[in-house]
């Protein structure tokens, strides 16, 4: 809270202004070369609270002359002029400078005025004769409690992959008058048609993180609150209707992001056979075996689903999976040779990935079974 003039004083410094006012015009003395004068602002910084509706603020301005012995010079005309603001006594236009002067106590006066439109601070001069001196007002224009700025940060920047997590952050936000953010609106709305804007809202939610399942283009919203007690508005709100809009008073301009996309990047199952080529012995009348089982994974499960799992063991026996989506439970499996020789074993593995419209993915690996006598 600013603290201004007290009242007494300001008071007794406009009536000194009034007294010195009163004849003014008609002194031609002025100080002596060897005089000093003094010049003072009261206030020296002129305060104007835009928010209480004021459009102007006064300074009084007072010059006090004394002689070489420092005795007050009563009687002595003194001329006030200003870079900024408006003087009580500025003449009009193409007149010459109003004085005022001196009394019993060697103080002249004068009221400097200043509005809105105002540089920052005025340089007043008093002067009598070739005796000047000045002093510096400033302008401070209050203009209350001004509302942060939002500011939203998402990552990964531009787009993220579905089933992977977007992190939503407002640390970049601010206050102009350094007040501490005290609550955090997010609206975040998608391109489906079937999802309705999801609100996140609280004293806490300066970031928080989310994955979605399917591709969509997003509109991330951010708007950020200073206000010392946010209460319920703040905490309550009800996603489904966007009942925090109703607060919206109580923030500031919001900050949008348009077009995060969420896509989906199909990524193609790994499929591995578990150990290298090898030999089998086939000892008629006993056929050759060789048991298989595989290390393949898909990186989108659960996401994905497996649509085939196929094993070919180099001759006509084949396993395929009849159960998608939990062919990967078909193994390990056994393969049975009735000649001797190389052995092509393979393993496929066909999978769809979680995106509209996207192209099944495919995966194989191989190994040379040798049959040996």
């Amino acid at each position: 809270m600013r603290i201004r003039v007290q009242l007494a004083a300001a008071l007794t410094v406009l009536l000194l202004v009034a007294a010195n006012f009163v004849g003014c015009e008609s002194s031609d003395i002025t100080a002596p070369m060897d005089a000093q004068i003094i010049v003072r602002a009261t206030p020296q910084t002129v305060i104007i609270d835009r928010e209480a509706g004021e459009t102007e603020g006064v300074s009084v301005i007072t010059a006090q002359l004394f002689d070489a012995q420092g005795f007050p010079l009563d009687g002595i005309a003194v001329s006030f002029s200003t870079t900024a603001g408006t003087l009580a006594t500025e003449p009009p236009p193409g007149q010459p400078p109003i004085t005022v002067e001196t009394n019993s106590s060697g103080t002249a006066a004068d009221t400097l005025t200043m509005t809105l439109n105002d540089p920052a601070e005025a340089v007043v001069t008093a002067q009598s004769a070739t005796l000047s001196n000045d002093v510096t007002v400033n302008l401070d224009v209050d203009v209350g409690n001004q509302p942060p700025d939002a500011v939203v940060t998402i990552s990964p920047s531009g787009g993220q992959a579905i089933d992977s997590f977007v992190t939503f952050n407002a640390s970049l936000s601010s206050d102009p008058d350094f007040d501490p953010i005290t609550c955090y609106q997010w609206i975040i709305s998608s391109s489906l048609p079937a999802i309705d804007p999801v609100v996140f809202q609280g004293e806490t939610m300066s970031n928080f993180t989310e994955s979605y399942s399917a591709e969509q283009t997003l509109t991330v919203q951010l708007r950020v609150s200073d206000v010392p007690n946010p209460g319920t508005f703040c905490n309550d709100c009800d996603a489904a209707s966007l009942g925090c809009e109703a607060a919206a008073s109580f923030f500031g301009a919001p900050d949008t992001v348009d077009f995060y996309e969420i896509t989906c990047d199909p990524t193609p199952p790994v499929a591995d056979i578990a150990g290298s080529d090898r030999t089998v012995s086939l000892s008629p009348p006993a056929n050759g075996e060789a048991g298989l089982s595989s290390n393949s994974f898909d990186p989108e499960f659960p996401f994905s689903s497996f649509v085939d799992w196929v094993w070919t063991c180099g001759t006509a026996q084949e396993f395929r999976c009849t159960t998608p989506p939990d062919c990967g439970i078909v193994e390990p499996v056994t393969c049975t040779y009735l000649t001797t020789g190389p052995k092509t074993v393979q393993l496929r593995i066909d999978s769809q990935p979680p995106c509209t419209g996207a192209a099944i993915q495919t995966a194989a690996d191989q190994i040379t079974i040798t049959v040996v006598p």
